[in-house]
């Protein structure tokens, strides 16, 4: 009896390369594929299996922002008092009002305010002993004012930024009145900023 040796091979031959550098699928796999599908399905299917139940296992988290705007913030301004001078280069201008985050997790009330110019091209940063990531600054002008609060969740560090517009009512009953020294501005009820602008970064 001779001796044989059977030498296996791939299940999926290498491509052939024909003297005219055009590549062939050999003729083993073009008959094999015709013939019978299913021993290629066999071997596909559980390896697209896999693909889906390790991607479903590592699904994607949401991004930072999205974590933070599950719920849009909503700041609240209280007891605004402002007075304008009708001096021109006076300093006897004055701004205050308290600023209020009501959110559980991050609950901040802190007093803010500014004198000699209070109509200012930069941000005026609020008063209160706060950490660096939770600073809350102010933006006065004639028709508008923009609070701006940090707050951190993990490694990240979030600033929401809110403008509301004033709509100062000088008629009667009104929240602003004009007298020879100047004009005076209040809001003697809460005032809602919500989050318009929001932005993050990780440390």
């Amino acid at each position: 009896m001779s001796n044989r040796r059977i030498i296996s091979t791939t299940v999926f031959p290498a491509y052939t390369k024909t003297s005219t550098n055009t590549l062939h699928l050999p003729t083993y796999l073009s008959s094999k594929q015709t013939n019978h599908p299913t021993m290629y399905l066999s071997t596909i299917l559980p390896i697209a299996a896999l693909i889906l139940t390790s991607t479903s296992a590592h699904p994607q988290g949401p991004t930072p922002l999205l974590l933070a705007k599950r719920a849009d913030p909503v700041f609240t301004v209280t007891d605004f008092s402002a007075s304008l001078s009708s001096t021109p280069g006076s300093l006897d201008s004055t701004v205050s009002f308290t600023f209020t985050d009501p959110r559980p997790e991050h609950s901040l009330s802190i007093p803010c305010s500014a004198s000699g110019t209070i109509y200012r091209d930069g941000f005026t940063k609020c008063g209160g002993d706060v950490a660096p990531d939770s600073t809350v600054t102010f933006r006065l002008s004639e028709g508008q004012l923009v609070v701006r609060r940090r707050w951190q969740v993990g490694r990240y560090t979030f600033t929401g930024e809110a403008p509301q517009g004033t709509y100062w009512n000088y008629g009667a009953g009104g929240n602003a009145t004009r007298t020879e020294a100047g004009t005076t501005f209040t809001r003697t009820t809460d005032w809602a900023f919500p989050v318009k602008s929001l932005s993050s970064f990780g440390k």
